[in-house]
């Protein structure tokens, strides 16, 4: 799952790249470039006139948790995955999603992700998956939600990255999973325009931007005994 990414894009050519404005959280906000589970990001969200450069924790917290930090993982929503009874769940059908991904979408600048590799090519070692080029910037469908805390009224924004079956080439490198990356023109739909749930999730499995990868090994996992290293 893509639990880490990084964004080392400058934020005036993101603003411009993405046609978006610093939205009052993040004027005087320090987000982090190398971004893990709660670190702060960068995340563009719809707006009337401009799109929107906010700051979000990374971890989706939903609205209704009893806490910050929920007993399960939601830093990625899976656009598919087994529910009850092996039966196959939609992203929509999920509590955590629901409300979410019908309404509250935002947009993830990344230029790399970091995948912890168990089989394949890379086993055995975090790889860093990124554009053909290394300042590519990928457009990764995101959701939101905010939580208040009851006893001190802090209002916490937070997001997770969609997530979707990998495409050939990266199950090869090992992994099961990757971003939904989105074009330009379709990240502003995401962004700003209304549909169904139903209609939603079709439109992202049949708009996913096509990735050239540039595949790196970031470190050997932790008790790893054998190390493939594809550039060795």
């Amino acid at each position: 799952m893509c639990s880490q990414f990084e964004n080392l894009v400058p934020i005036p050519d993101l603003l411009k790249i993405t046609d978006s404005v610093v939205a009052d959280n993040a004027v005087n906000g320090n987000w982090s470039r190398h971004v893990y589970p709660y670190a702060k990001a960068a995340v563009i969200t719809g707006g009337e006139s401009n799109n929107l450069l906010q700051l979000m924790q990374y971890s989706l917290i939903p609205s209704w948790s009893k806490t910050a930090k929920p007993k399960f993982s939601s830093y990625n929503a899976r656009l598919d995955r087994d529910g009850k009874h092996n039966q196959q769940e939609r992203i929509y059908q999920a509590p955590t999603w629901n409300v979410p991904f019908s309404r509250q979408h935002c947009v993830v600048p990344l230029t790399s992700f970091f995948e912890s590799c168990t089989t394949g090519t890379h086993a055995g070692n975090i790889v860093r998956f990124a554009g053909e080029s290394p300042d590519d910037l990928l457009l990764a469908a995101g959701v939101w939600d905010s939580w208040t805390d009851n006893s001190s009224g802090e209002i916490i924004t937070s997001f997770a990255i969609i997530t979707d079956d990998p495409t050939p080439f990266l199950l090869e490198v090992g992994h099961d999973r990757q971003p939904v990356f989105l074009s330009q023109k379709n990240a502003d739909i995401w962004l700003n325009q209304q549909q169904s749930p139903v209609q939603w999730y079709d439109f992202l499995k049949d708009n996913q931007n096509p990735v050239n990868y540039q595949v790196s090994n970031f470190r050997q996992l932790k008790g790893w005994e054998n190390t493939h290293d594809l550039f060795s």
